[in-house]
């Protein structure tokens, strides 16, 4: 402010000086209007054209220290340096005084920016890079939570190849400001055709539903699109359009273009782009729509460099105008005149509404105007808004129009006289939001037909009010808020016999909800914990709110890491993260809150854990128990014996196919104990292990590898050959091998490995079974499997050692009996695929088809590949632990895209439906024409009058109450149902009830009573006695149950059993899965200690027979004979102990795996060769004592295989077992590792002291006297 004096003074002396010196030659009749031209004058900008409601922007102004003043506080307040906060839709006038002088500029309130979403501002790209979908638009469905743009560039898929080649997230200066982020989207060299550029919100609907990006908003309300576009860096820029386009709830593209904004791309710097607000309350079944919006080209060019989009708005606007006028001015009315009128409605931002109506959605269409005249003797108007003049006097002409939900009103004053009278009247009021309880005074003041102004002191003035609900208007004008809402002020002025009108709108706000906010007890769970999230809230009076009457809906974005109840309790499931919303509402005000929530396992707790989550039936895998701490003891518990047994150390047969859970209890020293769970998959048989032989572990050696083609005839493949590694073809590998080393699951396995040392363009990484038909028929890998069950294909896979390594993907192939394969849509709807990125033993599971409604496809044969891509691939790739084996239709998961509890009337719910195999992988069904189908899934309702549901899955809410929607499906003869229960009040009742397990397996002839355990809507566990459950069975002949709710098992075969609680009049239902078996031998397993011996070692081994009941069978009365499928590798004697096949020359033969081996660095392949020549020195040595030369001996011997060694007693070479000489290898190895480890003490020893030895001392003189002397 000083320097402003100053700045004023300074320039009054200067006009002092001027007036002096221009005196001497001119008359002094200087006006101080000269004075004033020279002043700085005072103006004001607003850059950001608008501002969201709790959002801020700044006002510029020309001169410093200027002090502003809002015109009404309750639509936008202001600071004393200019920053603007929106607070209620609407205009407010902002008015900057200083010195004196005054400017003002008018501040469009819009509604908050719902870019806004899941706790990021996507309007200014706070999500960064991860929050950009840089697929094709039908694809951005599988985007994640966190991505909310669509970003097509040319690298992403074909069809998205007219796009950008690049697109991130950069900081910079916008029109709004320096160091904000914007979207960069780039070509950096001109393309060869034309391009587009097209971006916008990864929201287009899909059959999966909306994606992550979807904006639900209202269909009776207005909404518009605003941003800044920059394409100055462009060369041949094209023309673009910023679009809404809007969906239905079943995603149909109701509206297209009518809410463009064409923007200009002819001038350089930022351009602001506002979309037009469409109208869409007409259009039947449209209350609730998506939002989909993007700025494309509307023409295509050669484009190249880099555009830039910044500081987006999607926004709730409201009707703020209605523009009657007329289309021909006019200054004087006469008797017989005919004008037309022009009607135009406007948003808050000043921007043209436009409408459609369910006859026409794609182009804009009139809103209904309504007109009347107050005095038909002087002028009348059409519907048309024409207006005639038919007699002498004065009228008004009122037009009328209601737009989401708000009318307003607009007067054309009609003067058919030449009379000086009342041509118009104003209203004023001091603001026109006002709080309810609250009143204001309405000013009213006239305007003559000759332009003058009028106190109107002697008019008879009346006030009405048109929604007195609202607020009302006393006989002298003062207007009073009642409610919330919007009323309109009629004030009629009668002066001198002439009528004139007069509206305002007046807004009653009632103390609104500003904010909500959730508060976790911590940010950081332990799986199985519970916690329970605060919600608070604050009105935007500044107090909080009182939520015992809010509507409070909490959510998590993940349930399979944690789930919420509806009283906010939190269940901690599974290792992850997930968002914990709460959506508050109070009155008609809804605000989200949200925290993201981690879920850990406890850190001094165990876990349990199996590699690839399944076991074979008839198969045996280890459970690794995982803790910080060495426990004293682990006991193992199996929920379902008859389709998993658990032994005491671990060891996990697998019995019957199904889903069991698999708990582990570890006890500590200190007395503690900690329990894991894990969900184990048992799945049949590993058919791979076919003629006796684990092919699936690749025990067949190097016989069972095919190296020559898939379609050689069955001539060219030896009867041991199972897999076809084409490594004569040239296009695969150069050479394969079984070698044993680390697995999948294991440390010490047989693996196949597949190598090129040659690099080559477009090579494969590929091989399979030799199964493939050919005109002689099936080779010897072939697999005879039944159409009407249901595979997979599983295994493990390791590309570390492999550069320029390709994508890889597996499938399996079906064919007939006669040898043709029905539809390779069999071999797309099983195939998985695995990056070329995979780091380490990678898990893989082909996705299950279901081929039982194919027509002549009885007898099938299935045909294993393991495939790539295309590159220049060398190195090793490694494969193990296959299975290929039968699975069941073990799940319908049913999901809903909303929560089925506390529903409105009127509501509509959508339900998906999945089919999940035991593996928990989506089912692909086939028809009878090998063509993809939808497996028909059957739906109804056990109480209509509550909820209804047609055969797609929609069910819709028709009354109060509570109603279970069942869903049922059928693949491969089994059914299976999903229960989804609906609750349309706002009580706390019966929410759903579990069985604790989801199937089970039962022995013909036993029984069984199922657990089941109820939940309130609010989820705490339902207090319920046996009168209130009933069970029945789908398949008696299967299952019975009596009245106590005991199930029988009856005969083998598949039942479902129904269970129907009811409390407190409510019913809730879901349905156990029971598969009946008779009670035969299920399995045998070999049980050893372990699997990895030494040479020459003798292992015991313990033979378990199960039953399907998983009782074990006593063999002692059995006749059992013991094999071995390869004597070099081990033998077997009658009572089941193996022997290991060794001795001999150990170390030389674990030389051989040195041979070529480099290190990382010169150092260590200096080290490699350092131990490859001192493990040779123990046979040098054995040599040398025998008199003969160390390394004629070791080049002997390295030239042959197995146990074939030197006999130093004899001076043989021999077969060292046959000779009967052991190398006790355990002690040759101990005895490397202890050697190993003094070699690195020493190395890394900095100092190692030691005594010097002492100097040999001088020989002793010889007696006196010399010898033969005398």
């Amino acid at each position: 402010m000083k320097k402003r004096k100053e700045k004023i003074l300074s320039r009054i002396v200067s006009f002092v000086l001027a007036v002096c010196l221009v005196a001497c030659v001119c008359p002094l009749d200087v006006t101080m209007a000269a004075a004033a031209n020279t002043a700085d004058e005072l103006t004001l900008t607003f850059p950001a054209k608008i501002v969201n409601v709790e959002g801020t922007a700044k006002i510029v102004s020309s001169i410093e220290g200027a002090t502003f003043v809002s015109s009404d506080e309750k639509i936008a307040t202001v600071t004393q340096d200019g920053m603007v906060t929106g607070v209620s839709i609407g205009r407010a006038t902002i008015t900057a005084t200083v010195d004196g002088e005054s400017a003002s500029v008018e501040i469009p309130v819009v509604g908050e920016n719902l870019l806004n979403s899941r706790g990021k501002n996507n309007g200014s790209f706070e999500g960064g890079n991860a929050s950009l979908v840089k697929t094709g638009l039908a694809t951005a469905a599988a985007s994640t939570a966190d991505q909310f743009w669509w970003v097509p560039i040319n690298s992403a898929t074909s069809a998205d190849s007219a796009y950008a080649m690049a697109a991130s997230v950069v900081s910079g200066e916008t029109a709004l400001g320096s160091g904000r982020n914007m979207l960069k989207y780039s070509q950096p060299t001109a393309p060869t055709k034309n391009d587009q550029i097209a971006f916008g919100i990864a929201a287009v609907p899909n059959v999966s539903g909306q994606q992550w990006g979807a904006m639900k908003v209202a269909g009776d309300k207005l909404y518009e699109f605003s941003g800044w576009v920059n394409l100055e860096n462009l060369t041949n820029p094209p023309a673009l359009a910023a679009n809404i386009y809007y969906y239905n709830e079943s995603g149909s593209n109701a509206l297209t273009a009518l809410a463009k904004s064409e923007i200009e791309s002819a001038s350089a710097g930022w351009k602001y782009f506002n979309t037009f607000p469409v109208d869409t309350s007409r259009i039947e079944n449209f209350a609730h729509t998506y939002a989909h919006f993007r700025i494309a080209t509307t023409t295509q060019t050669m484009w190249s460099g880099d555009m830039y989009f910044a500081d987006a708005s999607y926004h709730e606007v409201g009707y703020d105008k209605l523009d009657f006028a007329l289309t021909t001015a006019k200054s004087q009315w006469e008797i017989g005149d005919v004008v037309a009128t022009s009607v135009k409605h406007y948003s808050t931002t000043g921007t043209e509404i436009r409408s459609v109506t369910a006859t026409n959605q794609t182009k804009s269409q009139a809103i209904p105007v309504t007109y009347a005249s107050d005095n038909e003797d002087v002028a009348t108007v059409t519907s048309d808004g024409t207006i005639s003049v038919v007699g002498e006097g004065t009228a008004n002409i009122i037009a009328s129009a209601t737009i989401a939900g708000k009318t307003k009103y607009s007067i054309i004053p009609v003067n058919a006289t030449s009379d000086t009278v009342l041509d118009e009247i104003m209203l004023s009021a001091e603001k026109t939001v006002i709080k309810k309880g609250v009143s204001v005074p309405v000013s009213v003041s006239g305007q003559m037909s000759d332009g003058s102004i009028t106190n109107l002191g002697g008019a008879q003035i009346t006030y009405e009010s048109l929604n007195e609900n609202i607020a009302e208007i006393s006989e002298d004008g003062v207007v009073s808020g009642k409610e919330a809402g919007d009323a309109q002020i009629k004030v009629t002025a009668v002066l001198d016999g002439v009528t004139r009108i007069a509206y305002m709108n007046f807004r009653v706000t009632v103390p609104l909800l500003k904010s909500a906010a959730i508060d976790l007890e911590e940010d950081r769970m332990i799986v199985g914990n519970t916690i329970k999230v605060i919600v608070t809230a604050e009105m935007d009076n500044g107090l909080a709110a009182d939520l015992q009457n809010a509507e409070i809906i909490f959510d998590s974005s993940d349930e399979s890491v944690a789930v919420i109840s509806r009283d906010g309790m939190i269940t901690a499931k599974a290792v992850g993260t997930t968002q914990i919303s709460a959506s508050v509402t109070i009155g008609e005000i809804k605000k989200e809150a949200y925290a993201v929530l981690e879920v850990i396992n406890d850190p001094d707790g165990i876990t349990l854990e199996l590699a690839g989550g399944i076991v074979n039936a008839g198969s045996t895998v280890k459970l690794s128990v995982v803790s910080k701490k060495t426990p004293v003891r682990v006991s193992y518990k199996s929920s379902d014996e008859k389709k998993a047994r658990v032994l005491n150390d671990g060891t996990l047969i697998g019995i019957s196919i199904g889903r069991v859970k698999i708990s582990a209890t570890a006890f500590f020293e200190d007395g503690s104990e900690k329990n894991a769970v894990t969900e184990v998959a048992v799945v049949g048989e590993n058919l791979l292990n076919g003629r006796g032989v684990p092919h699936g572990s690749f025990a067949g050696g190097k016989e069972s590898l095919h190296p020559g083609n898939f379609s050689d005839d069955v001539s060219k493949v030896t009867e041991k050959a199972f897999w076809c590694v084409a490594t004569n073809n040239g296009s695969y590998a150069q050479s394969a091998a079984v070698e044993t080393g680390a697995t999948g699951i294991s440390l010490y396995d047989n693996r196949m490995r597949l190598s090129r040392t040659t690099e080559a363009d477009n090579k494969e990484l590929c091989f399979g079974t030799t199964s493939k038909p050919t005109a002689d028929g099936y080779q010897w890998g072939a697999i005879e499997i039944d159409n009407g069950r249901i595979y997979e294909f599983s295994g493990w896979m390791n590309l570390d050692d492999v550069t320029n390594a390709p994508d890889m993907n597996v499938g399996t192939f079906f064919y007939d009996s006669t040898g043709s394969t029905q539809n390779s849509a069999y071999l797309t709807g099983t195939r998985v695929f695995l990056p070329a990125t995979i780091s380490g033993w990678t898990y893989f599971n082909t996705n299950p088809v279901d081929l039982s409604s194919v027509e002549n496809f009885n007898n099938q044969y299935v045909h294993l590949r393991v495939m790539s891509g295309k590159s220049n691939w060398t190195g090793n790739a490694y494969f193990s632990d296959f299975s290929f084996h039968e699975v069941e239709y073990d799940k319908l998961l049913v999901t809903t895209d909303k929560s089925t509890d506390n529903l409105a009337v009127g509501t509509t719910i959508t339900a998906n439906a999945k089919h999940l195999s035991t593996s928990k992988r989506e089912i692909t069904s086939f028809d009878e024409a090998g063509k993809k189908k939808t497996v028909i899934v059957n739906y109804s309702s056990d109480n209509v009058d509550v909820a209804t549901v047609d055969g797609t899955g929609k069910i819709n809410v028709v009354g109060e109450g509570t109603a279970n929607i069942t869903a049922s499906a059928t693949i491969a003869g089994k059914t299976n149902y999903a229960v989804i229960p609906i609750n349309s009040t706002s009580n706390e009742v019966l929410g759903r009830i579990e069985f604790s397990d989801e199937s089970c397996v039962l022995i013909e002839g036993t029984e069984f009573s199922p657990e089941l355990t109820a939940y309130m809507t609010d989820g705490e566990i339902a207090d319920i006695s046996a009168d209130d459950i009933r069970l029945s069975s789908d398949n008696e002949a299967v299952v019975s149950v009596d009245e106590k709710n005991t199930l029988y098992a009856v005969s083998e075969g598949n039942a479902n059993v129904r269970a129907t609680v009811t409390l407190d009049g409510v019913s809730r239902a879901t349905n156990l899965s029971v598969s009946v078996k008779r009670n035969s031998l299920s399995n045998a397993v070999l049980l050893t200690e372990k699997s990895v011996l030494e040479k020459g070692e003798v292992l015991p081994t313990e033979l378990l027979a199960i039953m399907n009941d998983a009782s074990a069978v006593n063999t002692d009365n059995y006749e059992i004979t013991y094999t071995t499928s390869d004597e070099n590798v081990a033998t077997v004697s009658s009572d089941g102990a193996v022997t290991a096949v060794g001795g001999g020359v150990a170390y030389i033969r674990a030389a051989q795996a040195l041979a070529g081996l480099k290190g990382v660095n010169d150092d260590e392949t200096t080290g490699i060769n350092i131990v490859a020549r001192a493990i040779e020195e123990p046979l040098r040595m054995i040599a040398a004592n025998a008199g003969v030369e160390g390394s004629v001996i070791i080049n002997k011997i390295a030239e042959n295989d197995a146990d074939f060694g030197y006999n130093a007693r004899t001076g043989e070479y021999v077969h060292m077992l046959e000779a009967g000489v052991i190398d006790p290898t355990k002690v040759a190895r101990v005895a490397l590792e202890n050697a190993a480890s003094v070699a690195g003490m020493f190395l890394t020893t900095e100092c190692a002291i030691a005594d010097i030895p002492e100097p040999a001392a001088a020989p002793a003189m010889p007696a006196g006297g010399m010898g033969g002397m005398m």
